[in-house]
């Protein structure tokens, strides 16, 4: 079952309109992750999606943000990048933080970035049945090596991070990948189907970051030069992000330009890359801020004519040669698929293998060539404004969630004990005769719900509604053609169908034996017509008396003829018709039953005696989003406890087949076909 709590909300309508977004991490410290996290977030409220994120209590807020945080623990103070022991009971902190989100917010798409944050909200997706998108940033197992974290020193752990990896990466609906290097590895080191993959790519905010005249005022602050030129690099301080290799290349470059400067934004670790500066004697060409706050990252980027990433990962994010480029920054990078996939031609490449000499060449012929240098600088600019603002990443996300959204009728069908009995029974049947090029129809689609499990499974389907507003809630999830008809519709073609549908609609009909002999004339010679009808059992009428006498639903409100079918009548129906049935079984036994009366007797219950339930039998089934959100509205309590009913259900299992409520039955035009007993 794929969802288990889905009544604590409000279905909203189809249109796309809120986005939980999880992340694990003491979100906003002023460093790439979070840049990439808080623009994609501003990006989508831009296109009037609400979001909220939930994060680690540690962190400042952002304008324009909604957060909702853990406790914040004095003990935990670690805002910089990478691993930490905290963060295993930080995460299940956040996930119960993340329900509350959920109750309160009513997402329809839970946006999980990072690993830990795409564990959590697959825990969250399965308990609320909401879709899952996860926002793949690298490699989980690769940046903890990366860091040494201490739990990867040994093969034996490394295979289990790995494999803990790839478990992760194959929960969600949809991974958002920032680079066709991470779509390479995900596709084949770790399996994933490339059609689950979406190319988001990451962004920069072109209206903050652009070129300006440095700042006089901060120059002198920093103690640099207005005449000289000045290498800039912003990002996160340790050798991971390739600062070690930075300062080394430095020292090669102050060789030969001794005139140069070397502006390092970021941290931590600001005192080791002094001390690490002192002593390759490059600390009077160089300064080290420590953190710049986002807002101030642009002025900061504005004082330098070259950028440098210097990170050599094959599939982390790169997010900070996007701002390089929107400020107008000629960048050195080293010659990976990430770095290519964001600067293309672009680019000032070196060959990894080369280390911090090839990086140090890369720098000098840009300093030896100003010319060039503020070519590239005109080329990295239009690039961003075209290509990398957040508004075309927050247009692919959008379509991402598009393609995880689940219909109200699916909601309805995930909480619908009933509905799921019934398509076991019907999706086995179809699996043994439906071909992917075989006509099929559907009649009395209702809204919707088995029409569009029924098509997911393959063939050339035709819907039949003769409810014009019913018909227009299948049209919204299914592909095929929706007539707005019944079966007489002359436009049906004779001997066309191999296989029809037929689900809860003969208990309706006053001339059975007319309609049967209609679905014969549709079918083709070697066809299966497939039928669901309550029974006609005993053992249900207690049921039925308890509906109809003491929570006043009535059968025959619903446009039921009868109670249901014996054995021996379906079998006569069938012969009258010139129908075979090849194969029957009864289903939705005592268990399921007293479970779905429960639902309406709750509903009747919790609202104003005026109102009809419209649901069929004892079934509770909305005939549109409106519909739904009153049931599910008033039946808070009742889902919670639905793990518990799913369970009692599951007694079903125990009971003969005799006991079931519902027919399942399957004919053909054969009728040399052996006809069985009732099983």
């Amino acid at each position: 079952m794929r969802g288990l709590i889905i009544g604590y909300y409000k279905i909203m309508p189809p249109s796309l309109t809120r986005v939980l977004i999880i992340a694990p991490t003491p979100f906003f410290a002023d460093r790439g992750c979070h840049v990439h996290i808080a623009e994609q977030a501003l990006a989508l409220q831009r296109k009037n999606i609400k979001t909220i994120i939930a994060t680690y209590g540690l962190g400042r807020d952002i304008k324009g943000l909604k957060t909702i945080r853990t406790w914040r623990l004095p003990w935990y103070k670690q805002e910089a990048i990478g691993p930490s022991w905290h963060k295993f009971y930080l995460d299940i902190l956040l996930f119960f933080v993340a329900v509350v989100a959920v109750w309160r917010f009513k997402p329809q798409v839970i946006h999980g970035h990072l690993h830990e944050g795409c564990l959590i909200g697959w825990g969250i997706s399965r308990l609320f049945n909401l879709p899952l998108v996860f926002d793949c940033q690298g490699s989980l197992t690769g940046e903890l090596i990366a860091h040494k974290f201490i739990l990867t020193r040994s093969a034996a752990l490394q295979r289990f991070w790995y494999a803990l990896e790839q478990k992760i990466d194959h929960l969600p609906a949809i991974i958002l990948a920032q680079s066709t290097e991470m779509r390479r590895e995900l596709i084949e080191r770790f399996k994933i189907n490339p059609k689950r993959i979406v190319m988001a790519y990451d962004g920069v905010n072109t209206r903050i970051f652009q070129p300006q005249q440095p700042d006089p005022q901060l120059l002198h602050d920093l103690k640099l030069p207005t005449d000289r030129p000045i290498i800039v690099y912003l990002g996160g301080l340790s050798p991971h992000k390739g600062v070690d290799i930075l300062l080394k290349a430095f020292q090669v470059v102050l060789s030969t330009n001794p005139d140069v400067y070397l502006l390092l934004m970021g941290y931590p670790n600001e005192t080791v890359y002094q001390h690490l500066a002192e002593a390759l004697h490059i600390n009077h060409h160089t300064r080290i801020t420590g953190r710049v706050r986002y807002e101030d990252a642009p002025r900061y980027l504005a004082l330098g004519d070259i950028a440098v990433a210097p990170k050599r990962t094959q599939t982390e994010a790169n997010g900070k040669i996007y701002n390089y480029m929107a400020t107008g920054l000629p960048t050195v990078a080293f010659d990976t698929v990430v770095n290519r996939d964001i600067l293309g031609d672009i680019g000032v490449y070196t060959n990894p293998a080369e280390d911090f000499r090839g990086l140090a060449q890369a720098i000098n012929k840009l300093l030896s060539d100003p010319i060039a240098a503020r070519v590239i600088a005109g080329q990295v600019r239009s690039k961003a404004v075209t290509k990398y603002s957040w508004d075309n990443v927050a247009n692919r996300i959008i379509s991402a969630y598009r393609r995880v959204q689940v219909s109200w009728q699916l909601h309805v069908f995930h909480v619908s004990i009933r509905k799921q009995a019934k398509w076991r029974w019907l999706s086995r049947a179809l699996a043994h005769h439906l071909r992917a090029n075989a006509t099929c129809l559907d009649v009395g689609s209702g809204v919707g719900t088995l029409s569009y499990l029924q098509e997911k499974m393959g063939g050339q389907w035709t819907f039949i509604e003769t409810d014009p507003a019913t018909a227009k809630q299948t049209r919204a999830i299914v592909q095929g053609r929706v007539l707005t008809s019944d079966i007489y519709d002359q436009s049906l073609p004779p001997n066309s169908y191999q296989i029809i549908t037929v689900s809860d609609v003969i208990e309706h009909l006053t001339d059975v034996d007319r309609f049967l002999s209609r679905l014969r004339e549709l079918l083709l010679p070697s066809g299966h017509i497939f039928i669901t009808t309550p029974a006609d059992d005993q053992g249900f009428y207690l049921f039925r008396y308890l509906a109809d006498k003491v929570f006043h639903i009535d059968q025959a409100a619903h446009g039921h003829t009868r109670d249901g079918f014996a054995w021996t009548e379906l079998v006569k129906l069938g012969a009258s018709a010139n129908l075979t049935i090849v194969h029957s079984t009864q289903f939705s036994k005592a268990f399921t039953e007293l479970i779905e009366l429960t639902y309406n007797a709750a509903y009747k219950t919790l609202h104003q005696p005026s109102r009809v339930t419209t649901g069929y039998n004892l079934a509770l089934s909305p005939s549109n989003p409106l519909d739904f959100a009153q049931h599910e509205k008033l039946l808070p309590l009742l889902r919670l406890i639905h793990p518990l009913l799913v369970a009692v259900a599951a007694l079903d299992y125990l009971l003969p087949a005799s006991f079931g409520y519902e027919w399942g039955i399957v004919l053909t035009k054969d009728t040399n076909a052996t006809r069985p007993h009732s099983t």
